[in-house]
């Protein structure tokens, strides 16, 4: 049996936990209730990130704020974003994909479960794209990181991988590795600086920073200082 309880003048339905478990209702889920003959039925409603109801500037304000950390999402920090990009924001609460809440006496800007995970799920895909179409990938992003490492495992792609002091995941393929070592190596046989060896190589100076990474790694090259690296 359901209870029912009022509070300000509306009146709110206990959902049984058999019928919570069966439909797999989540706190801030949409159920649909249907009235036939006295009997009701409950039905969750299934939402799907419709992109075509998105304008390109909301899109690109959405993606921009799944990028910035949960925690960092303080209304006072993201002024600017949100004063460049006001009418795409406003749309954006008003279809109530983004919304504002405190936490610790501070506002903070919140985004749709659903849209979340849809935008992350897509963003992963994104990125392994990436890895495969230029052949490395630099991630920070915990989150990314734990789930691109997972992805790499079960697709058993050959890529190189290497945590980095600073915290970034730097990930090479093996066909891109073999591909650029020899020219990264011949070019800090003298010590350079990454934008010196992107220079000289014609190399993306990223792909070099990863490459560079996993060089070290292996005991093969030095940070002589900071910055400055050299084959040893």
């Amino acid at each position: 049996m359901a209870k029912t309880h009022e509070f300000k003048g509306i009146i709110f339905t206990e959902v049984p936990k058999e019928i919570v478990e069966k439909l797999g209702i989540k706190p801030g889920d949409e159920l649909k209730f249907q009235v036939k003959n006295e009997e009701v039925t409950i039905q969750k409603k299934e939402g799907k990130m419709k992109e075509e109801e998105l304008t390109i500037e909301e899109k690109k304000l959405l993606q921009e704020l799944v990028n910035i950390k949960h925690s960092d999402r303080k209304t006072n920090e993201l002024k600017r974003l949100i004063i460049e990009n006001q009418e795409a924001f406003e749309k954006l609460v008003n279809k109530k994909i983004l919304f504002k809440y405190q936490k610790s006496g501070e506002e903070l800007i919140g985004i749709d479960r659903e849209y979340y995970s849809i935008l992350t799920k897509q963003q992963q895909e994104n990125e392994l794209e990436k890895l495969e179409k230029e052949g490395y990938l630099i991630l920070e992003d915990k989150k990314e990181i734990y789930k691109i490492s997972r992805e790499i495992e079960e697709s058993k792609k050959q890529v190189r991988g290497v945590m980095g002091f600073d915290k970034k995941l730097y990930l090479v393929s093996e066909k891109k590795f073999k591909e650029v070592k020899n020219k990264i190596e011949q070019s800090l046989k003298q010590e350079k600086t990454i934008e010196e060896a992107s220079k000289e190589t014609n190399l993306d100076k990223n792909l070099i920073k990863a490459v560079v990474e996993l060089l070290k790694e292996q005991g093969d090259l030095i940070e002589k200082k900071k910055g400055v690296y050299q084959l040893i």
